[in-house]
């Protein structure tokens, strides 16, 4: 399951092997979550907590392939939000 912010923010944080917290995005209008299992990875590699009230676009994962696929810029988009968190 991903999604798209369609209102709020929200923190992107990883813990290091000291347990030490890392903000490694703020996401926001607009922006997609859930790259990830789109892509094949199993677990999660963040933790997202809200900053302000949200409100998300749920898509299932058939839908996004399918839409990524029909949608070149929709497509682009998404590898853009992809590859700046990896």
């Amino acid at each position: 399951m991903g999604g798209r912010f369609e209102r709020g923010k929200v923190k992107l944080t990883v813990l290091s092997g000291r347990g030490k917290e890392a903000v490694v995005a703020i996401l926001g209008n607009g922006d997609f979550f859930g790259e990830g299992s789109l892509a094949g990875q199993p677990l999660r590699m963040a933790t997202a907590t809200t900053m302000t009230e949200c409100s998300i676009l749920r898509v299932q994962r058939e839908t996004m392939v399918r839409m990524l696929h029909n949608e070149p810029a929709l497509s682009i988009r998404w590898s853009r939000s992809w590859r700046a968190w990896r």
